[in-house]
């Protein structure tokens, strides 16, 4: 009950608050899975991230869609402001083939429901996106088990 009153909080402040970047955002990503980063921000409150990256621990392509929501924002006044956000999505990791190519059916393939949570920083004076988070998951094929992944990035918006 007590977190779900702070998540409303959260949400209500944060539409005070305009972070300004809006439109596209391409970059990188480093860590599990590590690869191209993009996202696409209607507004200063929301935002969905898709990822293409190489899953270090399973030897595999992980690809995923969020939808992010900003649920507060830090220093506003700043030159800088770092939102923190909440989100949902999805993830398809494929395995490799006996031949080399990657597809959904090789070995391991797994799908999974994601929620991302993380910080951003954004800048007044420049395009750029800063990004870490952490992404507990439940994968739900081949069977169910949790999981994280993680990772800090940095995305260019035009």
């Amino acid at each position: 009950m007590l977190s779900t009153l702070l998540l409303l909080c959260g949400l209500a402040e944060a539409r005070v608050y305009d972070i300004g970047t809006k439109g596209f955002g391409a970059g990188l990503v480093v860590g599990n899975p590590s690869g191209v980063s993009l996202a696409w921000r209607p507004d200063g409150w929301s935002a969905v991230q898709a990822g293409v990256g190489w899953n270090l621990f399973r030897g595999r392509l992980d690809t995923s869609v969020d939808y992010l929501r900003t649920i507060a924002v830090a220093h506003p006044d700043a030159p800088f402001q770092v939102p923190v956000y909440v989100g949902l999505g999805a993830k398809v990791g494929m395995g490799m083939l006996g031949d080399g190519r990657f597809a959904f059916g090789g070995e391991d393939p797994e799908v999974a429901l994601r929620a991302p949570l993380g910080a951003s920083m954004y800048f007044d004076r420049a395009p750029i996106e800063l990004f870490v988070q952490a992404v507990p998951y439940v994968q739900v094929i081949p069977d169910t088990r949790p999981g994280i992944d993680a990772g800090f990035g940095v995305r260019y918006y035009f």
